[in-house]
């Protein structure tokens, strides 16, 4: 108030702005006045100790955009004029109302990088972007050249991805005219053509990208996404030939950037498989072109790719069911289980096993399997099967892969070697469905059931579970004696797996116990390992380069159990407590 009423007594240089402010005929015209007074902030003085700070500002006009916004402010709302202050991380600017507040204008007064505003009709949060004038002009000048390269199809598209006509955007581009930053930003429009789904918008992008990188279209990871949905609705269209190629131009540009993998390529191609129809001719020419890349091979040491190697072996799993795609499926199926489950790969179960013994202390009390046994599993194990060979004399239906990989493709059936064969277990017996709670209870009666007093301070639950232990421990003992009898091996196998002493890390991989101790370990502290498909036993074999081996699931293994316990002695075993 002072201030416009002492005008003459204020520094020369700010007598006739304030004047001009104040003799404004309406609102706009202030307005306008009171812009071009804040605009004329300049340089970086400082008011001395004490001084009041906000007289300074006005009457020496110094400071940057977060000096020069709040004497906006104040001189608009002095005047009765609605505004408010907006500010984003590097720049501040104002916003005024001439209509009590339903719509707001935005004013940048300078002092920061350009700064826009997305105003709505009535108040909202604003959105903020901030983008310096350099980076604007290359950002234009990259879009000229773009238009000067392209067909009127390739110009219409990137207008519309700039959210105008074809011919405003050629004559924003043509005159230098001022254009909302929005409009003009590479990694908008880049999101617009994406959103789009056809093969221009899609390719446009990608070239923008492989010509720009990374600096002008942003987060590759978070452009995955929208590039999926917009494959596959280009697949739809049967346009895969052409999609496939930018795709590889895409490929070769942002794979190994700091924040793209070819785990996240990988995963993103089986997501686009994963939502396209199989039986269609271009989805099934698209997959086998990714199978030939090598963009669904298996990722190595990469915790994010095992979290999703389920989803992955299902997908290939489908492909293989495809006449067209079946030999490039298997193939990588192949790779998948050799992988997967590598030895190298058991070391986070090495650790799990130090901290269970420490946990579990001394497991020897049970030291054989006290006469349990399993018909069946013994008939598997010692049966002389007869074993393919291979000839290059025609007999038969000769494998096709074999005969691609030009080795001998006939098949001759010839008899198996006397030793035991190698056993491969795919997870645990499911105790839940056999007898072994009435065992544990026949073998606790056995031990302490005539020992036991009411009056006796006696944790009886930890006695019963020490029996049901007892059992499983002889169950292991026969399952490792048995193969490990005349030349024969035992190897666990987990997928997807959970190992309970390490938290809930996905896990995939392969051991061979060193004792009966360590395959009770095995499966008691290994949870939930199950394929969300049936294993492929003989790929799994090859990878674990045993051709001849029994492999057996959870539900077969649990069978196997259930004979163990009708026939194991539980009056030896309780001597054993």
């Amino acid at each position: 108030d002072k201030l416009f009423k002492t005008i003459e007594k204020q520094p020369t240089e700010i007598q006739v702005p304030l004047q001009k402010i104040k003799d404004a005929k309406g609102t706009e015209q202030r307005i306008e006045a009171i812009m071009d007074y804040c605009r004329q902030f300049s340089g970086k003085a400082k008011p001395k100790s004490h001084n009041n700070f906000f007289k300074f500002l006005v009457t020496r006009r110094q400071g940057s955009c977060a000096h020069r916004t709040p004497v906006f402010v104040a001189f608009c709302r002095y005047f009765g004029i609605p505004s408010r202050i907006v500010n984003s991380k590097i720049h501040s600017f104002a916003e005024y109302s001439v209509d009590e507040g339903q719509t707001w204008v935005s004013v940048d007064l300078g002092g920061a990088p350009v700064s826009s505003t997305d105003i709505q009709s009535y108040f909202q949060p604003t959105i903020n972007a901030s983008h310096s004038s350099t980076e604007l002009k290359k950002h234009k000048a990259f879009l000229k050249d773009l238009m000067k390269g392209a067909d009127w199809s390739q110009q219409q598209t990137l207008a519309e991805a700039c959210g105008m006509s074809l011919e405003e955007l050629k004559n924003a581009l043509e005159t230098d005219s001022a254009l909302p930053e929005a409009k003009l930003i590479i990694s908008n429009i880049i999101g617009n053509l994406w959103e789009k789904g056809d093969l221009i918008s899609f390719s446009l992008a990608v070239s923008i990208i492989v010509s720009q990188g990374k600096e002008a279209s942003g987060d590759y990871k978070k452009q995955l996404e929208p590039i999926m949905e917009a494959v596959v609705k280009i697949l739809s269209d049967g346009d895969e030939g052409q999609v496939i190629e930018q795709l590889k131009l895409l490929h070769s540009k942002i794979i190994n950037q700091d924040d793209l993998s070819a785990h996240h390529w990988c995963c993103s191609m089986v997501e686009i498989l994963e939502d396209s129809d199989l039986t269609k001719p271009s989805v099934i020419r698209f997959a086998l072109e990714v199978l030939k890349s090598g963009w669904v091979d298996p990722v190595l040491n990469d915790e994010e790719y095992i979290e999703e190697a389920d989803e992955h072996h299902t997908l290939l799993v489908r492909l293989e069911s495809v006449d067209e795609l079946r030999v490039e499926a298997t193939h990588c199926l192949k790779k998948w289980y050799t992988q997967l489950f590598r030895e190298k790969n058991s070391q986070l179960w090495q650790e799990a096993y130090e901290r269970f013994q420490q946990r579990e202390g001394d497991t020897s009390f049970v030291s054989h399997c006290y006469d349990g046994f399993s018909s069946s599993l013994e008939y598997e194990i010692t049966n002389q099967l007869l074993q393919n060979a291979w000839t290059d004399e025609p007999e038969g239906i000769p494998n096709i892969e074999r005969m691609l990989a030009q080795q001998p493709a006939f098949p001759r059936l010839i008899s198996g070697s006397g030793n035991h064969r190698r056993l491969i277990i795919l997870g645990a017996p499911d105790w839940e469905y056999t007898w072994i709670d009435i065992k544990a209870e026949l073998l606790f009666q056995a031990k302490y059931g005539d020992i036991l007093k009411p009056e006796q301070q006696i944790d009886v639950e930890d006695l019963e579970n020490k029996c049901t232990q007892a059992i499983q421990l002889a169950f292991c003992h026969y399952l490792y004696k048995l193969t490990h009898t005349k030349g024969g091996c035992l190897t666990y196998c987990w997928s997807d797996a959970s190992i309970q002493c390490c938290g809930e890390l996905h896990s995939y991989g392969a051991h061979d116990p060193s004792s009966p101790e360590e395959l009770y370990a095995m499966m008691s502290e290994i949870k939930d390992s199950e394929l969300s498909v049936d294993p492929k036993e003989d790929y799994l074999r090859q990878a674990l380069n045993a051709g001849n081996a029994l492999v057996l699931s959870a539900g077969e293994l649990t069978k196997i159990a259930e004979e163990f316990l009708k026939s194991v002695d539980l009056v030896s075993l309780s001597y054993a407590l």
